[in-house]
């Protein structure tokens, strides 16, 4: 995650804030409080060009996406949304908040969804049989490959992303600290992310257990093959805390 990121990140700050009483109901249109996760969404993509494009798209596009675009990109829209939505109403992603210092409670959100990709790449062979250098190729391959039409600055981001490296850096703690330390320079406000990597830091071994207590649940709700899914969803749910 490097600049091309930062503009969601900026576009995140200015979104609508999640109310815990939302249901499932209202995913046509939920829009994140933060989302910064972009590894993580790629691995909970089809493994196309329209699928990976729709997932990196719902960061850049509001409300009800029917009929705007293809429908496996609208699709892979509304999966960001669920998996979103997951993410902000679970109890594990709360507790990682929780342990954010006050000063930078009001952006635990980015912290720990940058925290949380940094964990999947660090841990990559428990949750893909590709290596993450062949998983990420293939994200760059697709995403290079899509025909849609997409809004303002989807392409500079994609180029970025690719040219940067964005997918692979998320393995190394100096990167995600360069990442902190660009995401408060491009803040238009004060605030204390320069030094964001010491949650992480301080944080460390706590937040790699709540990682891995959560992310089996997303794989089972969002990445799991169909077949495979209410097994693996009960047992991680059996399991959900053992961590903690």
């Amino acid at each position: 995650m490097h600049p091309a990121l930062l503009l969601t990140v900026y576009l995140s700050l200015f979104k609508n804030s999640v109310s815990q009483g939302l249901t499932f109901s209202s995913l046509q249109s939920y829009t994140p409080s933060h989302s910064m996760n972009y590894l993580a969404h790629m691995l909970c993509s089809n493994d196309t060009p329209a699928s990976m494009l729709g997932n990196l798209l719902a960061d850049f596009v509001k409300g009800n996406v029917e009929g705007r675009f293809p429908r496996e990109v609208a699709e892979g829209i509304r999966n960001h949304r669920r998996v979103d939505f997951f993410t902000d109403s679970h109890e594990v992603f709360a507790a990682s908040r929780r342990l954010v210092s006050d000063s930078r409670r009001r952006y635990a959100g980015i912290i720990i969804d940058v925290a949380y990709d940094h964990f999947l790449a660090t841990n990559w062979d428990r949750y893909n049989s590709l290596t993450l250098d062949e998983f990420v190729g293939r994200v760059y391959e697709n995403l290079g490959r899509h025909r849609v039409a997409v809004p303002h600055p989807v392409p500079l981001v994609i180029e970025k992303m690719v040219h940067e490296d964005w997918l692979r850096s998320y393995r190394s703690v100096e990167s995600i600290d360069r990442t902190f330390r660009r995401i408060s320079r491009r803040l238009r406000h004060e605030n204390p992310l320069d030094s964001a990597i010491e949650e992480l830091e301080q944080n460390y071994d706590s937040l790699q257990n709540h990682f891995h207590s959560f992310f089996p649940q997303i794989m089972a709700e969002f990445c799991a093959d169909s077949s495979q899914k209410d097994g693996l969803s009960r047992f991680v749910q059996a399991t959900a805390w053992q961590h903690l």
